[in-house]
């Protein structure tokens, strides 16, 4: 469903992605693992046309999309949820909504709110409230939300736990893992809680300065001593899984 083959970003001098491949199967959830700085967020701003790529080719659905601006890439069916949540504090839940199915019929618009409340009650309870009085883990189940509004067919995630309470990220994750089974969502999540991640996906990368440095099933990821070191703190333990590199 979503290819990315030899990506690089450049900022300036500065390259942080180095030739990066990866690929998202139709109704599979993929992680990519990494630390601060590891280029995580460049890649999915990049897949999104936020930032231009230097080289490389994305496709979607076996059609190439490098060339598209970022909103023709949202109407191919690409919808990012971008780290830090972004939502527009002075605009009431309704409106962030609304904002998200811009390109909506207006019965499109009413079922896929009711859809988004359904998944997140509490933004129904909410939705006349300004977003800017919500708390964090409420915030990231509105902008999750307004993403959704456009029904997307690949959703890139992009840190969804970051800066929220354990309570919170069990929440935001509860109602992911909700609306997978519901759906067969085909998602890329990028993620530095590990644990939750792991959980959700199927498959996994990790990246570190740019490139891709393991992949393999998240039972492979698991159990690989590296990445226990590295992203779930559990220190080295027996067996390992089989990767590639």
């Amino acid at each position: 469903m979503l290819e990315i083959e030899g990506m690089i970003v450049r900022y300036g001098e500065v390259t942080a992605l180095r030739s990066v491949s990866l690929d998202v199967a139709r109704g599979e959830v993929v992680t990519v693992l990494g630390a601060n700085g590891a280029g995580k967020s460049s890649m999915l701003n990049a897949i999104a046309g936020l930032v231009p790529a230097a080289a490389g080719r994305i496709a979607m659905g076996g059609d190439d999309i490098t060339g598209l601006r970022a909103e023709a890439r949202q109407r191919r069916g690409l919808a990012l949820v971008p780290e830090g949540r972004r939502v527009f504090t002075r605009l009431s839940i309704e409106e962030n909504l609304i904002m998200g199915g811009f390109h909506c019929t207006r019965a499109e618009m009413h079922s896929r709110r009711d859809e988004v409340y359904e998944l997140f009650p509490v933004l129904r309870e909410r939705r006349r409230g300004f977003a800017g009085f919500l708390s964090g883990g409420e915030q990231q189940m509105l902008a999750i939300g307004r993403a959704l509004m456009s029904r997307p067919s690949v959703l890139l995630l992009d840190e969804p736990s970051a800066g929220l309470s354990p309570i919170a990220i069990k929440g935001v994750y509860a109602a992911l893992r909700e609306y997978i089974e519901r759906t067969g969502a085909t998602i890329l999540l990028v993620e530095q809680d590990s644990h939750q991640a792991l959980r959700v996906a199927s498959r996994g990368y990790v990246l570190e300065l740019g490139e891709i440095k393991l992949s393999g099933t998240s039972e492979e990821l698991r159990s690989e001593e590296r990445v226990r070191d590295l992203y779930l703190g559990q220190g080295a333990t027996d067996g390992g899984g089989v990767l590639s590199v």
